[in-house]
């Protein structure tokens, strides 16, 4: 064996044992988040209920712990997370054992599965990484139509106190903007954070709590916020778009290698198959 072959294998081997250990916690918090995410509902809301007194919640229907157990798309994030988590820990399963044993039918799946992701996650990361893509747009459509559909202002429901909160704690409103709301009645959640927090016995600060809270609301165009809570939080994410494409660029990198490493160890096996003689 190569000099190069056997410092690739020693790699491919110490990098997929990371990986399994990556894969397990990630099915791990899958499970979590599938099926213990109630414990997640006071953390997130503790700081809602604890800086907003009952009046103010009851007007703009930001919830107390109490009425709500669960939270919107987490089981669904979980199942994500158990199925990458599944893939990963086979993928890398096999590079460990392939690489250990020298056994070529392992290697080769290897090699075609991680083929397969990297042209994935370029694509996806790419499309991720770009503002405005086919990606992006599609989330955006598929919750904002839920929005549109099932948001109730003052509803009870799981659902609408996500959204509601949501709004609330990052200054958004909608998932796309004020046209997620049927025949333009922006919730009270979409007022801007200082009027919700505002103090009400100020005469002119209460006028405009309940502009807000009216219905219809009567509160100028001013007094809600602007952005939808995706947009912001894709602003948020892609500040630095420099360091998000080089650490995306790395990792499609580091599996190029390995998917090297395969091959050369494949070649390799080849070569001692087809060895004649004892030597």
């Amino acid at each position: 064996m190569g000099c190069i072959t056997g410092i690739g294998r020693v790699i491919l081997i110490i990098l997929n044992l990371v990986f399994l250990l990556i894969s397990l916690a990630l099915v791990a918090a899958g499970v979590f988040l599938k099926f213990f995410a109630s414990s997640l509902v006071e953390p997130v809301l503790g700081a809602v209920s604890a800086s907003l007194d009952q009046a103010t919640k009851d007007k703009f229907n930001i919830p107390d712990l109490e009425d709500i157990s669960d939270l919107p798309f987490v089981g669904e994030i979980g199942i994500a997370f158990i199925a990458f988590g599944s893939v990963l820990f086979f993928v890398s399963f096999m590079a460990c054992c392939g690489a250990c044993c020298k056994w070529r039918p392992l290697l080769v799946v290897f090699v075609i599965v991680m083929l397969i992701l990297v042209i994935c996650q370029g694509v996806v990361g790419g499309l991720f990484l770009a503002k405005d893509s086919v990606l992006h747009d599609k989330i955006k459509s598929t919750v904002g139509d839920k929005v549109k559909d099932e948001f109730d202002a003052d509803g009870k429901d799981v659902f609408s106190f996500a959204i509601n909160i949501l709004q609330y704690l990052l200054g958004c409103c909608g998932i796309r903007g004020w046209e997620d709301f049927s025949g333009g009645n922006k919730p009270p959640s979409c007022c801007l954070k200082e009027i919700i927090e505002g103090d009400s016995n100020n005469a002119a600060m209460q006028a405009r709590q309940q502009a807000c809270t009216a219905s219809p609301p009567t509160a100028p165009p001013a007094d809600y916020n602007k952005k939808g809570c995706y947009i912001l939080l894709q602003d948020k994410v892609l500040a630095d778009i420099t360091i998000s494409a080089i650490g995306l660029a790395a990792i499609l990198l580091l599996q190029v290698l390995e998917i090297i490493f395969a091959i050369l160890i494949i070649k390799d096996v080849n070569d001692e198959n087809n060895k004649i003689g004892p030597y």
